[in-house]
């Protein structure tokens, strides 16, 4: 879903970033792949939110990345995920 102030990517990976200039503008150039179907998809922006671990930071080509040494300053926490089903949305009743 687009929102006016960019766009939420769930389900994509991001696997290269460029810095581009359009119509005076800087912009970032991001090229994603799809983890359901792998369609490569690209998208541009002038700032890039990435929430994501070091390994998964350093796959990117992007020439920042690969030659900063603020990468390694990126810390990893231990994190489990679990998933709850319920038989019936009880969320939804009324009381």
């Amino acid at each position: 879903e687009k929102n006016p102030n960019g766009q939420l990517l769930l389900n994509s990976t991001v696997t290269s970033i460029k810095q581009c200039s359009l119509n005076g503008s800087n912009l970032y150039c991001l090229r994603t792949a799809d983890s359901n179907t792998g369609d490569i998809v690209n998208h541009c922006g002038r700032k890039v939110f990435l929430s994501m671990t070091r390994s998964q930071l350093k796959r990117i080509d992007w020439s920042p990345v690969q030659t900063s040494p603020l990468v390694d300053s990126v810390i990893s926490h231990k994190s489990t995920k679990f998933f709850l089903t319920f038989s019936r949305p009880w969320w939804r009743d009324q009381q």
